[in-house]
């Protein structure tokens, strides 16, 4: 649960909050913070527990699918509203 509670609220966030909103920003974000959260909580460490605790999971996949997402939202052209 805790994989998919991030990226679903940044594929909220990204369609409401930018001025400049699209489509492609909303839902690369959404992607690059699961990846980000499958990486973080189930990248094993040397002696194969995780490396970082399930608390970080939140808050590092949050922030990278924002900033990615908000990046790629400057540079593609914005959706129309309907």
């Amino acid at each position: 649960v805790g994989l998919f509670v991030p990226p679903l609220f940044v594929l909220f966030f990204l369609a409401m909050v930018p001025r400049r909103r699209s489509q492609l920003a909303a839902l690369v974000g959404c992607l690059a913070g699961f990846i980000v959260a499958c990486l973080v909580g189930l990248w094993p460490g040397p002696d194969g527990n995780p490396l970082l605790s399930f608390q970080w999971i939140l808050a590092s996949s949050m922030t990278a699918g924002i900033g990615i997402g908000w990046l790629i939202s400057l540079f593609v052209t914005p959706t129309e509203s309907a």
